[in-house]
């Protein structure tokens, strides 16, 4: 069974020859600045909410308010959920694991989930695809009936792809996740979809050094 996150599909997605060099080669890109900041806020954001830390840096002043009221709700952070080919909880590290997931913050009541991803960076429509993804894996695993979710952007302090997900809806998500796995196992030719967007941004780019040489 190939494990697959959100990000690994939409690499995918965006370019089959980029997923091939990542995953299946082992190459690396050099992480950029963004990606730095990324992280150092993430952690900053799970110090606050765990309580070793009583103040977030100033990247947070415009959601401030919102992650004062989360911690007061208790929320779980960068919580790791794993599914098997049915659906099943799993450990994250088993051969069966079919989709892996880590999720910034999580609020839980006996009938909902209430799902929010931190983004330091710009709004992306692949946001949408991989709050419905975690949606899907919560409502899977759990009880609840609903699963609300939303993507909070530190920068700007804007909530964006607020929804709420009703049970009702699980077999149909599954279904389309379920077609993207396969999709992607079955996957044979990795032939490059090059574009300027995606090209630019590529580690593996000829322009960059890289093993790529279909890039525009």
């Amino acid at each position: 069974m190939r494990r697959l996150s959100h990000s690994s599909a939409n690499l995918f997605q965006k370019c089959p020859a980029a997923w091939k060099y990542h995953y299946m080669m082992g190459l690396r890109g050099e992480s950029g600045p963004a990606a730095a900041r990324g992280s150092r806020l993430h952690l900053s954001a799970e110090k606050f909410l765990t309580g070793q830390i009583d103040n977030l840096p100033v990247d947070f002043w415009k959601i401030s308010e919102r992650m004062n009221r989360y911690k007061s709700m208790n929320a779980q952070v960068e919580v790791e959920v794993a599914v098997d080919k049915d659906w099943k909880p799993c450990d994250p590290g088993s051969p069966e694991a079919k989709w892996l997931s880590i999720i910034d913050i999580l609020i839980r009541s006996p009938d909902n989930a209430l799902i929010i991803d931190l983004k330091s960076g710009k709004p992306y429509p692949s946001h949408q695809e991989q709050l419905q993804l975690y949606a899907t894996m919560m409502m899977s695993i759990t009880a609840v009936s609903t699963a609300g979710v939303a993507a909070l952007y530190i920068d700007d302090g804007q909530s964006g792809h607020e929804k709420t997900y009703p049970r009702e809806m699980l077999p149909m998500l599954m279904k389309y996740f379920d077609e993207l796995h396969e999709r992607i196992s079955n996957e044979k030719d990795f032939a490059p979809t090059p574009s300027f967007d995606s090209c630019r941004f590529c580690s593996f780019s000829a322009r960059k050094g890289g093993s790529c040489a279909a890039g525009v």
